[in-house]
Formats: C-alpha cells, structure tokens, sequence
C-alpha cells in the first residue's frame, strides 16, 4: 500500500512531522473481514488479519496494548495485540448480536459494547474472555456508546428511536432516556464529562446536552447527513463528520460556533467518510473514507488533509496507539 500526500513538493517526513513516528493505526476493513494495522512512519498497512463478519467499529485500549473489534453480522468480540498484530481471542457474546459501539475503560481490561439486534449494552472483561454485565436499552437501534471519563455512566445513541439512553454502570441500571434528533448516531462526551454531543443523521444536526441535568443547552447545524461526532483531545473543539457532503465541520466546544469545514479528497469516486479518531497528540486527526477504502489524515493546525492512506475494503472503524506495529 502506498502512502500519498495530496500536497506538492512535501516530503513524507515533513508530512507527518509534529506526530509519534511509530505510531499505529487499526482499521476494521468490514467489506473483506479483517482488521488492519498500519504503520504512521510509512503509511503501509503492514498486516491484516481475519475477524468475523463485519468489523464495523475498532477501539484500542487507553494503553495502546489492545484492540477490539466486533463482528457486527455475528455475535462475537475480536482482541489483538497491538505491537505485533497477533490474534489473541474471540469472545462469545452468548448470542447478543450485531455488536457495534466499543468503548474501553480506563482498565485497560474491560470494555462496554453495544448489541444492536439485542438492544442491550456488555460490559465484557476482555482478559478473561467474559460477559459481566448486560443492560438493556430500553430502545431501538442502539448503536454508538460513550463513556463518562470515571467510567461509571455510559450513553448509548439509538439510532431508530431518535434518543440516547444514560445507564449507571455501577448499578446496572438506566437512569433516564432522553429525547435526541432524527436518526440519533454519533455521541460523545467532553473530556471533563460536563457535556453530551449527539449527532443526528436524518436531523443533520448535533445537540448538546448537560450531563449533570441532562437538558438540551444547544442545536447545531452543520450540514447534510450527520452520522458522527467527536471532542478533541484538549476539549477545545468538535468534529462532525458530514456524510452526505464528504467533509467534516469544525464547532467551537465553547460558544458552539461553526469555524471552519474541510473537505475530504479521495482521490476520485465516492467518500463517503464515517469513523474518526485523533491521535495522543491532538495533532493528525484520522477519517475513514470508506467508499474509497482510504483514510484521510488531516492536520489539525493548518485544518488540511496532508495525505491518504489506502486500506482494505471498506475500511471503517478507527483506532489509534503509540505503540509500534512489530508483525
């Protein structure tokens, strides 16, 4: 796989300065069924390996370590070594199917993922291969998940009954289900755990919640076909993805002002971009462009994309470690 800058007379060097040099990036190639470990100093996918059917979402854990996939047409997790790309094991989620949104806890041991076609939420401990914890939803089409940052609540946007519903984890409990946009899909959570911002993709919008009271502070229009949205390391912005435009709306987390758009080039043909993920730094921000099987890498300084890099099929759920790929 080559590694092309989309900018004259740039070397790959000077493209990628300012980021980790070894850094890795894990991709969930859904149309062929594998993951993919790319190496950032040469921009290669250097290894892939089988998972079950449909790796639509990946998440690295917080040490860089781990990463999971799940098989969203079956009823199982996929875990990786990081370092070395190497196959660790499957985990049987005891037939809760189509598993999508992954959320790692600060453990670096346990994650809590969604079960679509179960409309539940797992709490899995991924050393031991276990389920230890399953909460219903209480709606449809529960797909993405975020985490408050102590990790004892978590929000799950449930795209077919245009809501996100607040579960404790500690209790194993829902706490309330809140009224969202049209077509409720992406969701996250400011770093300080302060705010909820959920996209909407038939509402082409993002609103913002309060985590404490649970209102609805602000509505933001960014554009056609919101299908996510993600804070910046720092906290300072938001990223929405448009996929209906092929770019991507920059909102200022503090006055909830739109500042900017980048457009993503994909080199001809379809974009149709969906999964993102920043690095450590806050520096590169990585946007999967799955119609194209490539993954535009975008500077978030000069708010440019500086490179693509070419993946397997339909490559789509994104995660990122500092670690090396070593296969």
């Amino acid at each position: 796989m080559k590694f092309r800058t989309l900018i004259l007379a740039t070397a790959f060097a000077s493209l990628m300065a300012g980021a980790a040099q070894a850094d890795t990036l894990v991709v969930g190639n859904k149309g062929e069924d594998t993951i993919g470990f790319i190496n950032l100093e040469t921009g290669e996918m250097v290894l892939t390996q089988r998972t079950g059917q449909g790796p639509h979402e990946v998440a690295v854990s917080p040490d860089g370590a781990l990463a999971i996939t799940g098989a969203f047409n079956q009823k199982s997790l996929y875990l990786y070594d990081v370092a070395t790309g190497a196959f660790i094991r499957e985990i049987d989620l005891g037939g809760r199917s189509n598993p999508h949104g992954i959320k790692w806890f600060n453990d670096n041991r346990r994650v809590v993922v969604t079960a679509e076609g179960a409309g539940d939420i797992n709490i899995v401990d991924v050393i031991e291969g276990t389920v230890l914890m399953t909460v219903l939803t209480g709606q449809q089409g529960s797909h993405m998940v975020a985490l408050s940052p102590d990790n004892n609540t978590a929000y799950v946007a449930n795209t077919r009954s245009n809501s996100f519903t607040v579960i404790d984890l500690e209790a194993g409990s829902i706490i309330r289900i809140v009224a969202a946009g049209d077509g409720t899909e992406g969701i996250a959570v400011t770093p300080d755990g302060s705010e909820i911002w959920v996209s909407s993709r038939r509402g082409d919008d993002v609103m913002v919640f309060d985590a404490g009271t649970l209102e609805r502070t602000h509505v933001i229009e960014p554009g056609d076909d919101v299908i996510r949205v993600e804070i910046s390391p720092d906290g300072t912005y938001a990223v929405a993805v448009l996929l209906g435009e092929a770019r991507l709306a920059l909102i200022d987390t503090k006055t909830k002002e739109i500042t900017g758009t980048v457009a993503l080039d994909a080199g001809g043909g379809d974009v149709n971009p969906v999964s993102l993920t920043f690095n450590g730094a806050g520096d590169r921000l990585y946007v999967s462009m799955t119609g194209a099987n490539k993954i535009a890498v975008i500077d978030t300084g000069s708010w440019q994309q500086i490179a693509t890099i070419e993946v397997g099929e339909n490559g789509d759920g994104l995660g990122w470690s500092a670690l090396t790929i070593t296969p």
